[in-house]
């Protein structure tokens, strides 16, 4: 049943079906704002310049999200589970890396 609200000059039912609408459409917007914002900071931390660390591994551990990681010269690069098994401490590195301290490469000097 529709009521009209004299006040308004509109119905309620049609009010809060506006409403809702516009929550719909504001998460949506909010959603796909997200989304865009992801991908244009993978795309600004994959392309050049990257950044160099050479030293010896000073420690090896995981992120809080359970990222295998490496301290070059007090610097935390996240690296990829295989790569990380076969680092030692004490090793001599080279590693080019991310804005986001994500390697690329790593040479064993």
């Amino acid at each position: 049943m529709i009521v009209w609200d004299r006040d308004r000059g509109s119905s309620s039912s049609a009010t809060s079906h506006l409403r809702g609408l516009t929550a719909k459409v504001a998460c949506l917007l909010t959603g796909f704002s997200k989304a865009i914002e992801s991908l244009v900071r993978s795309i600004f931390d994959a392309i050049p310049p990257y950044r160099v660390s050479r030293g010896r591994v000073d420690a090896k551990g995981f992120t809080h999200e359970g990222l295998p990681f490496i301290a070059v010269s007090s610097k935390r690069i996240i690296m990829d589970r295989h790569t990380f098994d076969i680092l030692s401490v004490g090793q001599r590195v080279k590693i080019r890396y991310t804005r986001t301290a994500k390697a690329i490469d790593i040479e064993l000097r």
